[in-house]
């Protein structure tokens, strides 16, 4: 009587692959690719350690079924393959779940009033996901990490915060910033810097020949919030915001007067005299007489 064999094979490495995306909430498979090969049994491992065991973990021959995956799940697979004679092993294959992003959130701890040029602000972004890497924009424009502009990013918990010192008129906002992985990317709420600046430029006072009148201005512009401005001529006073302005008939004008500007914002206070000889008719404009008597200050930035 003849007796047949049956030859088995040397096992080679199989290939571990998924063709699932692998992102919290999914059901995702692995599968371990051993060809043609005669195999008796397969186990998976994650960092070296058995899987099968697990909960939400399902074994059927080659394939390995998560329902659903998490991010726990991150780590590093390989498959190993076995038949009588021998046993191989697949090449590791680092996976990383991610988790969707959400919540993005960006706020300011920072309280009471901001002055250009002077202060400092730190703004946070926070988020919840995973692998998230953060991005900034004022006014919808993008921000890099260049002065007065400093980015920093923490991975956990996954936060960014933007530094920006000293400030300046152009950084009122609005600002943003967006969380972005392989998921997807969700923009936080807009926020908005209060900040304070006073005018540049000294209280002015000064007149204007228009036809028969005489026009005269306080001015005190470029402030934030807007100086209030008082005119005093003639004993009448005048507010206004930034600037006031009164025509003044020649036929109707004492000869000779003050005018007076007074200038406030936020503790500084500015003021100014002008003293000028009115002429009587328009033909009489070249002997007018003015001079401006040196401005007044009082009271200083806090």
């Amino acid at each position: 009587m003849e007796t047949s064999e049956i030859s088995i094979t040397i096992l080679s490495a199989p290939v571990l692959d998924s063709n699932s995306s692998f992102v919290t909430g999914g059901n995702v498979t692995l599968q371990c690719d051993a060809g043609n090969q005669d195999v008796t049994a397969y186990t998976f491992y994650r960092d070296q350690t058995p899987i099968c065991s697990e909960p939400h973990v399902t074994c059927r021959g080659s394939s390995l079924d998560f329902t659903p995956i998490s991010e726990s799940d991150s780590g590093s697979y390989t498959c190993t393959i076995q038949n009588p004679v021998s046993s191989s092993t697949s090449q590791p294959v680092q996976w990383t779940v991610s988790a969707p992003i959400s919540l993005v959130m960006l706020s300011s701890k920072t309280s009471g009033t901001l002055w250009a040029g002077q202060d400092s602000v730190s703004l946070h972004c926070s988020a919840q996901g995973s692998a998230i890497s953060f991005s900034w924009s004022l006014d919808g424009k993008p921000l890099s990490s260049n002065p007065p502009y400093n980015i920093t990013q923490s991975d956990s918990p996954p936060e960014s915060t933007l530094t920006i010192s000293p400030l300046s008129k152009n950084d009122t906002g609005p600002f943003t910033c967006t969380a972005s992985n392989l998921v997807n990317s969700e923009t936080s709420n807009e926020l908005n810097l209060s900040l304070n600046w006073y005018p540049e430029d000294s209280i002015a006072c000064s007149t204007q020949f228009i036809d028969d009148m005489i026009q005269l201005e306080c001015s005190w512009p470029g402030g934030q919030p807007e100086a209030n401005v008082t005119m005093i001529f003639n004993n009448i006073e005048e507010t206004g915001q930034n600037e006031v302005t009164r025509n003044v008939s020649l036929g109707q004008s004492p000869g000779r007067s003050n005018l007076t500007c007074v200038g406030k914002h936020l503790g500084k206070s500015f003021s100014c005299t002008l003293i000028f000889a009115i002429p009587q008719s328009a033909k009489d404009k070249k002997n007018a007489i003015c001079k401006k008597k040196k401005q007044e200050k009082a009271g200083s930035k806090p």
